[in-house]
């Protein structure tokens, strides 16, 4: 029956997936026409990364990655500073059911990029891991879900705001493809942009991350408790993404501090598994 409440949900869902099907394909045109005015102006198909992926793909890659990074951000941060999230912050019930026009975009932009993510990251080897490969395919499933409407309120940050941490990491990885044939990118990268990413994760992904995180669980499970959940089981699925999500965000910041540590005190810093190297005398 089309008057089903299930059906309606799923064709919402269905909607906002089909939605976000152009923009898909733009952020595959804005990659492919990266690497193609890149390659044309290096003229070098040998320059290539250390397992074998063009050089041209990993800074178009990072270069899509940094424009959604500003897009959403700037539509997240807008609604902090308008009021338009606030707006939606009177109960508990306006925090994760009330819809918010300005929020929809947002969705339909963060459906899409993942989507682009997952197979960009599928097909390039530098960024074939399974905790991105998962965190991708967890943050579009997010935001298809959250078309019902659901945390619309709590979507600014995380599909918005917090993207703003992101973005000097993409221009450092671009200066990290580039360094090799580059030295001012070298710089650019240690000098600049390492210490401003640092600054900018445990800022909003370690402080406002935990911050709005409390409040996102507090209201979940409160309407888990008085039984006003639209769906429990999907309730329970989004405090699962989110401990899984939160769980990576703990696991980044171990791995930037750890780095961030042995740069200060000067102590050679060796990846996890990697040989140890013994100078020559």
């Amino acid at each position: 029956m089309t008057d089903d409440p299930a059906n309606k949900v799923l064709a919402n869902y269905t909607q906002a997936f089909a939605a976000a099907v152009p923009t898909v394909i733009g952020c595959f045109a804005v990659h492919f026409g990266i690497v193609a005015v890149f390659k044309a102006l290096a003229r070098d198909s040998t320059w290539r990364a250390k397992k074998g992926t063009h050089v041209a793909e990993l800074v178009a890659y990072n270069g899509t990655i940094f424009l959604f990074d500003l897009m959403a951000a700037y539509v997240g941060i807008k609604a902090y500073l308008d009021g338009t999230a606030t707006a939606l912050s009177g109960s508990m019930h306006d925090r994760l059911y009330a819809r918010s026009a300005a929020f929809e975009p947002l969705c339909q932009l963060t459906i899409a990029f993942e989507c682009y993510n997952f197979l960009i990251c599928l097909w390039i080897t530098e960024y074939r891991q399974i905790e991105m490969l998962g965190h991708h395919l967890t943050t579009c499933t997010l935001a298809t879900l959250s078309t019902h409407p659901f945390c619309h309120y709590y979507g600014f940050f995380y599909f918005g705001g917090s993207m703003i941490s992101s973005a000097p990491l993409c221009l450092m990885d671009i200066c990290t493809a580039l360094r090799e044939r580059l030295a001012s990118a070298a710089w650019l990268s240690d000098t600049v942009l390492r210490p401003l990413f640092a600054l900018l994760y445990f800022i909003i992904r370690v402080g406002a991350w935990w911050y709005v995180t409390i409040g996102y669980w507090t209201d979940c499970v409160g309407i888990l408790l008085d039984g006003t959940a639209h769906s429990t089981p999907a309730v329970l699925f989004f405090l699962g993404a989110n401990g899984f999500l939160s769980a990576l965000q703990v696991l980044w910041a171990y791995k930037i501090g750890r780095r961030a540590y042995t740069t200060l005190f000067k102590i050679p810093y060796v990846k996890k598994g990697a040989p140890n190297e013994k100078k020559a005398d």
